[in-house]
């Protein structure tokens, strides 16, 4: 009888444990490389003029609600026409009310400035080191 006792313990623990770690499972959010999310707050990298990859990455977003994305900016600079998609987006976002909040570090350069200042007013910050670097459009002659 004391076996039949112990047996019953060990399979009634062994799949109450089951089911108790299956209800636990996270029911999380895949994101590309480098994105993360916290409560409201989407955080990512940008080090280069990836405007597909950006769109991309707040279109797996649109689902889920968040309030801020705080981007690490740290560029050299890249395709014109990249930067002024990623312009469009933030934009975009800022219509519908989210805060792009960018932080420029190491070096913000070209193209990168222009995403920089793409930020939400108020909500775009300077590294002490970092350095910006705008200059003429390749080409041209004004």
């Amino acid at each position: 009888m004391k076996r039949w006792l112990v047996v019953a313990m060990v399979v009634s623990l062994l799949f109450g444990g089951m089911a108790w770690a299956e209800e636990k499972k996270p029911q999380g959010l895949i994101l590309p490389e480098g994105v993360s999310k916290y409560g409201d707050t989407i955080y990512m990298r940008i080090d280069s003029m990836d405007f597909k990859g950006t769109r991309e990455t707040f279109l797996a977003l649109q689902e889920w609600n968040w309030k801020t994305v705080k981007i690490d900016l740290l560029t050299s600079g890249g395709s014109l026409f990249g930067a002024m998609g990623m312009i469009s987006i933030f934009k975009d976002l800022q219509a519908q009310g989210k805060i792009v909040e960018i932080k420029a570090q190491g070096i913000v350069a070209s193209a990168g400035v222009l995403i920089f200042l793409a930020g939400t007013p108020g909500h775009r910050f300077i590294d002490k080191y970092t350095m910006l670097m705008l200059h003429e459009m390749a080409g041209t002659s004004l």
